[in-house]
């Protein structure tokens, strides 16, 4: 697995500098906009200070088309993609030991068209990332693989909201690597 590290400069809009309170799970996202690679995306959130000045909004890492993955801050500190911390539900927290932004690593996958499947390449990339992500930081606990979703609600990452068969596939291939 090859993973590019091309990270964000430090700003409180994308990348803090904020250090974690330890790695408890993975929170799994997508791009609003199809077709992005992983290079694009990452440079869309690094322009968000300016382009955006009201939000915050940044991942660990992105996988793209090809299965390609950006990091772009460093797995210590703090992404900005759970949510706001008065959205988290509280069971969600309880199970993380905190809020999410806080305790878990930020992935975002790329998709090719307005369906927001996912393509093998970036579904596969973002299994190995996950697993290997846990085997790092001694996560043995699988139910803290989490979607956007999960955290807050929000319909994110689509496909795996409308297609629950898929997301359970998704965190079996992880167990099956763990």
């Amino acid at each position: 697995m090859l993973i590019t590290s091309r990270l964000l400069p430090i700003n409180k809009h994308t990348r803090s500098g904020i250090s974690l309170n330890g790695v408890r799970g993975v929170g799994l996202h997508w791009p609003y906009a199809p077709g992005w690679t992983a290079d694009r995306l990452r440079d869309y959130i690094a322009g968000v200070p300016k382009s955006e000045p009201g939000r915050f909004a940044s991942y660990h890492y992105a996988v793209g088309l090809e299965g390609e993955i950006v990091q772009m801050i460093p797995e210590t500190e703090c992404a900005w993609h759970g949510g706001p911390s008065d959205q988290t539900r509280p069971h969600i927290e309880a199970r993380l030991g905190g809020k999410p932004n806080w305790t878990t690593i930020g992935i975002c996958m790329c998709h090719p068209d307005t369906s927001g499947a996912f393509l093998r390449a970036t579904w596969r990339s973002a299994v190995e990332l996950v697993a290997d992500i846990y085997h790092r930081h001694g996560i043995t606990r699988t139910d803290t693989i989490l979607r956007h979703h999960d955290f807050t609600g929000k319909h994110c990452p689509a496909w795996m909201v409308d297609h629950p068969a898929d997301w359970a596939e998704f965190v079996h291939d992880v167990r099956a690597i763990l």
